[in-house]
């Protein structure tokens, strides 16, 4: 099975993800946005300030390679917790 890493710019920031289902994960951030209801109160903010995003696949990864993939992802950007990562 593909995994993804991903990221949604909204305004001038961005967040960094990862999901083994792109379409779903992508449609769930925008229902969640549009709700007002998103678990990360920082990109939340940014949707309601922006009233827009871009979701943006930067990596296709394979099983063993997805877990690796993403573990350096973190160490590199810091993301992963639990407020997202956000860059100005």
């Amino acid at each position: 099975m593909k995994g993804y890493i991903y990221r949604i710019d909204i305004g001038p920031r961005y967040y960094y993800g990862q999901t083994k289902h792109i379409k779903t994960r992508e449609k769930d951030h925008l229902r969640k946005l549009r709700r007002g209801s998103h678990a990360n109160p920082c990109m939340q903010n940014s949707f309601d300030k922006y009233g827009s995003f871009s979701f943006v696949v930067i990596q296709i990864v394979l099983d063993k390679e997805y877990i690796i993939a993403w573990q350096v992802s973190n160490l590199v950007t810091g993301a992963g917790n639990s407020r997202g990562i956000h860059h100005d």
